[in-house]
């Protein structure tokens, strides 16, 4: 029987920001190839199971319908999954809002 390994959140943090392009890239990538260097072929695809789980989460905001502008629905959406997940870092955070305010400008 295979085993499941708990991720840990820097490591979750880490593949989030790489994944997105945060802070790399113009636009957000969402790219499961640029985990691959970071974390080996089989890592990446355990990684990219819970970067799945955790954008959906994060998309389940309904900061888009009631925000006032890109900021605020940050502002918003970050707070939202927050209340979720306290265990990732705020360059995560800001990452997966980054995604979210570009999908949704």
């Amino acid at each position: 029987m295979e085993q499941v390994r708990t991720l840990d959140a820097a490591t979750l943090s880490k593949a989030v920001v790489l994944w997105s392009g945060w802070r790399d890239a113009a636009r957000p990538l969402r790219d499961r190839s640029r985990l691959v260097p970071a974390f080996g072929q089989d890592r990446a695809d355990e990684l990219m199971s819970q970067i799945r789980e955790i954008a959906d989460e994060f998309y389940a905001s309904d900061a888009r319908f009631v925000a006032t502008d890109l900021g605020d629905m940050a502002h918003r959406a970050i707070k939202d999954f927050r209340q979720r997940r306290a265990d990732l870092s705020e360059a995560a955070l800001q990452a997966l809002a980054w995604c979210y305010t570009w999908d949704y400008k």
